[in-house]
């Protein structure tokens, strides 16, 4: 979907768009996984966070241009909490509409791995949410979206990804 309407679109969103709320509760997979399952078994998995950095104009919101990393609070083997919930005021200007017309908040999911006592991360999935639905009323997001996963790994998960 694209915004393509006229003044009355953009004084509208405009106006309703003085904030972001951005909430992510959880990943939930579908199965157990048997990567995230054998490193468990292993005593190598230490646990997981979920980065993003929200495509927007620095007229717009500097905060929200900020990169955020998130712990997981706990996990199963077929639920990652994250319980993430961040409200960013913005300074909305006509530049953004194009902007957010072509871009997308990418989330990546990454595994955190304590081996030999070595501390790693590695990329396990990621997630894409197209911004242009922020700017059709109700000027807001919220829907199930899947991560997908990185060359080379194993995972099948979605979250309830809600931006209003």
């Amino acid at each position: 979907a694209e915004c393509n309407d006229s003044e009355l679109r953009l004084d509208r969103i405009l106006t309703h768009l003085s904030f972001l709320r951005i909430h992510i509760d959880n990943i939930v997979l579908p199965q157990e996984n048997e990567l995230i399952e054998r490193l468990y078994r292993e005593g190598a998995l230490y646990g997981f966070n979920l980065e993003y950095q929200f495509p927007c104009l620095e007229s717009v919101s500097k905060s929200l241009r900020a990169s955020v990393r998130i712990p997981a609070k706990s996990f199963t083997m077929t639920d990652i909490q994250f319980r993430h919930k961040r409200v960013v005021l913005l300074h909305m200007n006509t530049d953004i509409i194009p902007f957010w017309n072509r871009e997308h908040l990418k989330m990546r999911l990454h595994i955190q791995l304590n081996t030999r006592g070595k501390f790693s991360t590695r990329l396990l999935a990621q997630c894409t949410v197209p911004l242009a639905e922020l700017l059709i009323p109700p000027f807001c997001i919220c829907r199930d979206f899947n991560f997908i996963a990185t060359k080379g790994m194993t995972f099948e998960g979605s979250s309830l990804v809600c931006l209003t």
